[in-house]
């Protein structure tokens, strides 16, 4: 450990100097500023033929949303103890982003920046919150199964999530503080912003306290004679303080090196112009002796044709995830597990500017058998939505009953280790998945979503609870036999936007979803779940 913050701190100090190295090169010709992945390009640019914007040295800006979901969530028939009633509640969040910008421009100091991000009346209320005595689940768990995450709020409804600043050293830009973390297409890290969803809300966001070093090695390297859009960032998290698989409490910790091309600035007519690839890799520690790595690739290839009238693009992200833990060991365990764990998606889509087809592909690895020393289900991150109710509801009901039902102590007086990690929260885990999409704008701020999801699971979905009263045969969260079909989801969307998102605009509309379950969800008999419907109406601020 040491020796690594010893490395991390060197090659730290040897990229503040070397800005000083390369300065007359820099007021010859001028190195472009540099971007860290996830952030946004601080410079100003000027359209051809016009005069630079003149910045100023002192700017101060405020954006945020507030957003007021009520939802309506058709009866459950998932469990044995009795069905979940329907439901009906609403939730809502006020979030506020503040910046201050500084520019002094003194020798390589160009830029500094504050950020901060706060949310406010942040919650769930006016929750149905009925429930027949033989269903007798806890708060947490009863939440769980209707906002498809865990609704245990601060408790005053506020959050101060980040706070951090970022240094422009012209050739390199530092940022120290809290932040989220976000990487790629979202399916491993997630900073839960959520604009871009087309299903659903994002609710979490991991946020980690980092320190972030970024630069352009060529750029560098030339004196700013080669301009490119290659970057490196490294990355130290001295605290995870929350993400899918790790909380403050855990006091988890990790290095980070990330390789990414963005898309170029300048205009040209080749197609790596506009490409985006990166690969990411992630050395993790933390409490309950856990290990882990992970290697991620994600790219972004568009393609324009029809004189840019038609835009073709390839999504990508696949990760790989390896190391060893002791937070399931066990009897079958007793030296804790080895961890390998698989996730890709992949979509392909042609955008135009009233009509987008998009056809998306995922896979999660799932895990045959949750208590011997191999842990091998993939999350996809909790706030990277696929659909409204298979994943987002149902599954993320049943896995949160089965951590409910294990530690009860009517089954013995401590809860095997790991089944905390056993709910999903929402997320896509042991599922094959077919994703097709629609867009259309008919007129300029409506948009009308249509998506179908088809599910299936790598390996047969199973209960652990329930397998363990059944004497060890495989069985589903209903009592039924275990099957690897998760059935079929229709979900449509529409909205009408009026204003500039990036100034000031409202936005209203509604998301309405019906889920077949397939025959992973069969009852005892041999009966099928009946469908669940959702409906949602949906209300924001954006500014």
């Amino acid at each position: 450990m040491k020796k690594a913050q010893t490395f991390v701190a060197l090659l730290l100090a040897a990229l503040l100097i070397m800005p000083a190295m390369t300065r007359a090169d820099e007021e010859s010709g001028g190195t472009p500023e540099v971007v860290a992945p996830g952030g946004e390009e601080p410079a100003v640019v000027a359209p051809v033929g016009e005069a630079p914007k003149k910045e100023k040295f002192l700017e101060i800006d405020i954006e945020g949303f507030y957003r007021l979901r009520w939802t309506r969530i058709g009866q459950m028939d998932a469990f044995p103890e009795g069905p979940v009633p329907t439901a009906r509640y609403w939730d809502q969040r006020l979030r506020l982003e503040p910046e201050i910008t500084i520019r002094p421009k003194l020798f390589i100091l160009k830029r500094i920046s504050l950020f901060t991000m706060a949310d406010i009346y942040d919650g769930q209320f006016g929750l149905n919150n009925e429930r027949p005595a033989n269903l007798a689940l806890d708060e947490r768990t009863w939440n769980q199964m209707f906002l498809g995450q865990d609704s245990d709020w601060k408790d005053d409804g506020f959050w101060w999530r980040q706070y951090w600043a970022e240094i422009d050293l012209t050739a390199a830009i530092i940022r120290v503080g809290r932040m989220g973390s976000n990487w790629g297409q979202g399916i491993l890290a997630n900073d839960g912003w959520g604009s871009k969803l087309d299903f659903g809300d994002a609710y979490f966001g991991d946020t980690v306290e980092r320190v972030l070093l970024g630069t352009k090695p060529i750029d560098l390297i030339s004196g700013g004679r080669l301009k490119t859009d290659f970057m490196i960032a490294l990355i130290y998290d001295w605290k995870v303080i929350e993400d899918a698989t790790g909380t403050e409490e855990d006091d988890p910790n990790q290095y980070i090196i990330a390789f990414l091309k963005e898309p170029e600035k300048e205009t040209g007519e080749s197609i790596l112009r506009d490409l985006m690839a990166g690969l990411y890799y992630v050395h993790r520690e933390q409490d309950d002796n856990t290990i882990a790595n992970v290697v991620d690739f994600t790219c972004r290839v568009p393609y324009f044709l029809m004189d840019d009238a038609l835009k073709v693009a390839l999504n990508l992200e696949g990760l790989y995830i390896w190391g060893e833990t002791d937070a399931n060991r066990s009897l079958t365990a007793p030296e804790g597990s080895d961890v390998k764990q698989y996730g890709f998606m992949g979509s392909i889509s042609g955008e135009t500017k009233r009509l987008d087809l998009i056809a998306e592909l995922g896979y999660a690895s799932g895990d045959p058998n949750p208590f011997d020393d191999q842990i091998t289900d993939f999350h996809f991150n909790r706030d990277y939505n696929v659909g409204l109710i298979m994943f987002e509801r149902v599954i993320s009901a049943a896995t949160a009953n089965t951590a409910y039902q294990f530690a009860s102590p009517a089954l013995s007086a401590q809860a095997p280790a790991g089944i905390d990690l056993f709910p999903t929260g929402g997320s896509v885990t042991n599922a094959v998945y077919l994703y097709p999409r629609l867009k259309l704008r008919p007129v300029k701020g409506a948009e009308i979503v249509l998506g179908l999801l088809k599910a299936w699971a790598p390996q047969d979905l199973v209960d652990p609870y329930r397998s363990f009263l059944n004497g060890g045969v495989a069985t589903n969260f209903n009592g039924g036999i275990a099957d690897n079909d998760l059935g079929w989801e229709f979900d449509v969307g529409a909205s009408y936007t009026y204003g500039d998102p990036k100034k000031l605009a409202t936005r209203v509309g509604g998301q309405w979803g019906w889920f077949w379950p397939g025959n992973a969800f069969d009852s005892a008999s041999g009966e099928s779940m009946d469908k669940i419907d959702l409906g949602q109406f949906r209300f924001d601020i954006l500014f």
